[in-house]
């Protein structure tokens, strides 16, 4: 067995002593995280939220995707949908998918809902960004903020995205929430970064 972390273990370590906790996961592709997850929470109600389309990186720079896996994504949209739901099935109605637009989703979530929202979607800086400041009124007092490739130089945009929510003073932004008792970011493996809310 290997000792290697994943970013699954480092959203169960935060979630794990919640007896139900509820979830999105802000960017799916084949739904490999998201099995991980609900295999090892058996409480887990988790939505998932990614566009599943060709179009998903149109018009996006590298900053966004890697071009691998922009190819991926363009070429193989359906098919990653498909696997997703394989993935998944057999935990029934712990989950729910939606393929549509991340920041269109948050409409279907009633604030302070979620326990937790994992954002691995778009890495550009301004798309990160729009993804924290729509999601967090979502998440619980208590709740997590996660983001993955944080670290990694590849995506400099998530960095940058994080760190100015999180580690600035934003008291003159025009913001739904108050973000004025969250303590830091606390960097896990797998190029993981976590906020507490």
């Amino acid at each position: 067995m290997s000792d290697k972390r994943y970013r699954w273990h480092a959203i169960y370590d935060r979630i794990k002593d919640i007896p139900s906790p509820i979830g999105a996961e802000i960017g799916v592709h084949r739904g490999e995280c998201s099995a991980h997850l609900l295999e090892m929470h058996k409480g887990l109600k988790l939505y998932m939220i990614d566009m599943w389309s060709p179009d998903t990186y149109a018009g996006k720079g590298d900053d966004a995707v890697t071009e691998p896996y922009r190819k991926i994504y363009q070429e193989l949209a359906e098919e990653n949908r498909k696997k997703a739901i394989e993935a998944v099935e057999k935990y029934g109605d712990r989950v729910t998918m939606y393929g549509m637009d991340s920041i269109e989703a948050t409409e279907l979530f009633p604030d302070e809902m979620l326990d937790f929202v994992f954002i691995d979607a778009s890495h550009a800086y301004e798309d990160v960004k729009s993804d924290i400041i729509a999601w967090l009124p979502k998440v619980k007092k208590g709740g997590w903020m996660i983001f993955h490739d944080f670290d990694n130089p590849s995506f400099p945009g998530v960095r940058q995205a994080v760190e100015e929510v999180f580690s600035c003073d934003v008291s003159d932004w025009d913001l739904p929430f108050n973000i004025s008792k969250i303590l830091g970011i606390e960097i896990d493996s797998d190029y993981m970064a976590v906020v507490r809310v």
